[in-house]
């Protein structure tokens, strides 16, 4: 109900980044493909972890999720294999925060040279 909303908020913004010339916009957005924002963006990054952790992760965060329902929302998804055709980068998201961190920082840092 809210996506058609955001979604044009989103635009929006982005015409706005546009006109002042902003060099880079990043927009984190969980269903940027399945909404068809990826028209609009020159990279797509895709953050990658193996299904268990995603699960667990999920559990943790939702303290009264259940497996199943993990796994039915993980899968309600797009499958991460059809979501990294589109990737220009992969960040690997199954170590700990710092390890992802310095994936990030790495491609901020390549961005900034270009």
């Amino acid at each position: 109900i809210t996506h058609p909303k955001i979604i044009d908020e989103i635009k929006n913004e982005l015409l706005v980044y546009k006109r002042e010339n902003q060099r880079v916009v990043v927009i984190d957005a969980a269903l940027l493909l399945e909404v068809g924002l990826d028209s609009y963006v020159d990279e797509v990054w895709v953050v990658t972890v193996d299904e268990k952790t995603q699960i667990q992760r999920l559990m943790n965060r939702e303290k009264n999720m259940t497996v199943r329902q993990a796994i039915n929302r993980i899968r309600a998804q797009m499958p991460l294999e059809e979501k990294l055709k589109f990737a220009k980068r992969i960040i690997d998201n199954s170590s700990d925060i710092a390890h992802t961190k310095r994936q990030v920082e790495k491609i901020w840092e390549d961005l900034s040279i270009q």
